[in-house]
């Protein structure tokens, strides 16, 4: 019968596995670089020049879009956030709900001690009611 115990190793060669599937793609753009500089030397100064224009391009276009999605995403957010305010009762409103809590609790519990009850009725038993 097998145990649910692993061998050693087990772990570390699972380990070794994913750091190998993460960075493959890096290996795999390291090596493309390499293989345009190489293409670069090979092919002159002005290949070179437009492999830069390329990548600066790119790269532009690239941060562009990423800060029109973190713009885009900061919207989203700063909306949501007002609509959760504009939802909330204003401070004055919760004060007075407070307010007339105490005057019920009052007049329960002169009702109640009219009435002979043992009090039980009217109060509030959540700790926010202050």
């Amino acid at each position: 019968m097998k145990s649910g115990r692993r061998t050693k190793g087990t772990g570390r060669k699972a380990a070794a596995s994913t750091k190998g599937s993460m960075l493959e793609p890096l290996v795999h753009v390291w090596l493309a670089g390499l293989g345009a500089a190489s293409k670069a030397q090979a092919k002159g100064p002005k290949w070179l020049q437009d492999l830069i224009r390329e990548g600066a391009r790119l790269e532009a276009f690239e941060r562009s879009a990423a800060k029109k999605a973190v713009r885009g995403t900061l919207d989203n957010v700063q909306s949501l956030m007002r609509r959760m305010v504009d939802d909330l009762p204003p401070v004055r409103v919760l004060k007075e709900v407070r307010e007339l809590r105490k005057q019920v609790d009052v007049m329960n519990a002169k009702l109640d001690k009219l009435t002979g009850a043992r009090g039980t009725r009217g109060k509030r038993r959540d700790a926010n009611s202050a």
